[in-house]
């Protein structure tokens, strides 16, 4: 990575829940400042469906979820789970807030947008 990381939002989406097995942390950088020194490690899935789709990068070797790209868009969003402490991020809004499954409570201290 070069330039800076977004600070991270919790996205409480059923396509993330899906994806991610629960709700997802992501940051976000510019493409342009983020550079896969082994793109053979990422497997790129995009759903298919009338128009742009988003597309998800996965480890190669685990599975582990690690991008989202909408197709348009000059950013790439990052699994936070995924990078090495110390960030120096923070959790900063919840989205989809409605779509939060009923088996977790959505932290009323985390500022929230419904869908």
């Amino acid at each position: 990575m070069r330039g800076r990381l977004r600070d991270v939002l919790i996205c409480h989406c059923v396509d993330c829940r899906r994806w991610h097995g629960h709700a997802c942390a992501m940051t976000s950088a510019r493409r342009e400042d983020m550079a896969i020194s082994d793109p053979g490690l990422v497997r790129w899935f995009t759903v298919a469906g009338d128009g742009p789709r988003p597309r998800r990068g996965f480890c190669a070797t685990c599975g582990a979820s690690l991008f989202w790209e909408r197709p348009d868009g000059d950013l790439i969003s990052i699994a936070a789970g995924v990078l090495d402490a110390p960030t120096g991020l923070a959790t900063v809004l919840q989205i989809h807030v409605d779509s939060a499954a009923d088996y977790y409570s959505v932290d009323p201290a985390i500022p929230q947008r419904s869908d």
